[in-house]
């Protein structure tokens, strides 16, 4: 049982941090996040500055805790997933996370469009 706990956390946490960098790519360079750095000095007022040193070595160990968290997670559920196949399983799988750590996560859509008088 620990062994397939720890499969499933490896693929877990590299997943995440790949998928956090991709997704770096993508918003910076099509999505057009770049006019956003640096950051305003009010944002900076209650945000980390991104460019201050260290901050970048603190994303991965970052990544890496949110994919054992998923994989504590989603760990009871890994026979069904596994029965689904690799396309179906990991498209719902891609989909419960999508839902629940961006749609439905504190500081995800919702809040956003909550809280933010105009959604960039």
């Amino acid at each position: 049982m620990f062994k397939s706990f720890l499969k499933l956390a490896v693929i877990m946490m590299v997943t995440m941090a790949v998928t956090y960098f991709l997704a770096g790519i993508v918003a910076q360079n099509i999505l057009g996040a770049r006019a956003y750095y640096p950051p305003s000095p009010t944002a900076l007022g209650y945000l980390r500055d991104p460019s201050a040193p260290g901050m970048q070595l603190k994303i991965w160990p970052a990544q890496l805790l949110r994919g054992l968290l998923f994989a504590v997670a989603f760990f009871p559920f890994r026979q069904r997933l596994l029965q689904l196949g690799t396309w179906k399983g990991g498209a719902a799988l891609s989909s419960v996370i999508f839902i629940v750590g961006y749609l439905a996560a504190s500081g995800g859509m919702i809040e956003h469009f909550l809280w933010f008088n105009d959604y960039p």
